[in-house]
């Protein structure tokens, strides 16, 4: 899975973070990791369920390519509980 960085940073924007790094940073990343997703590197599970967590499924699907994983693939990897995955 990627981040698609632009959308990520029109995101944030939104959210009212000045960019996507201080937005990934307040979501408990770290400026090291998202320079690497930033470079192209892969977003683990952890990261996405994250983001499915903070901002939602309709939002999650505009800032992440699952590449082959579906969303349900996806989701049944956790227990979801109301609208958060665990």
């Amino acid at each position: 899975m990627k981040l698609k960085v632009r959308e990520f940073n029109t995101l944030a924007k939104r959210k009212k973070y000045r960019n996507g790094a201080e937005f990934f940073i307040a979501l408990g990343g770290t400026i090291c990791s998202y320079q690497c997703i930033k470079r192209g590197c892969r977003v683990g599970y952890e990261t996405v369920r994250m983001l499915y967590n903070t901002v939602g499924e309709e939002e999650l699907l505009k800032i992440i390519d699952l590449e082959e994983e579906s969303l349900n693939g996806f989701k049944r990897k956790y227990i979801q509980v109301g609208k958060h995955l665990y």
